[in-house]
């Protein structure tokens, strides 16, 4: 079996592993706001890696338009980083 194939079975378990320690440790409102605080980390991530995409690879078509672009990124990442720091101070 090639490395390649192997790689996605290891991240399945050790995530099902990671989420079954934490339920059996956390209790339901850390849990939530654990899960929640991920997927707006990863929401920032993917709002600057669309900055970044758009600079490096300048000459791709685009053949989908986003209303109010380029204004709407930078509100995104920003409305979202502040939700992740609101997150660690709390």
């Amino acid at each position: 079996m090639h490395a390649t194939y192997r790689t996605p079975h290891v991240a399945i378990v050790l995530t099902c592993v990671w989420a079954a320690l934490l339920t059996l440790t956390g209790t339901y409102e850390q849990l939530f706001t654990w899960v929640t605080f991920a997927s707006v980390v990863f929401g920032v991530l993917g709002g600057l890696a669309i900055f970044r995409l758009r600079t490096t690879h300048a000459h791709v078509a685009r053949p989908y338009r986003t209303w109010g672009y380029p204004a709407v990124l930078p509100s995104f990442v920003v409305g979202l980083f502040v939700l992740v720091v609101n997150t660690l101070v709390e």
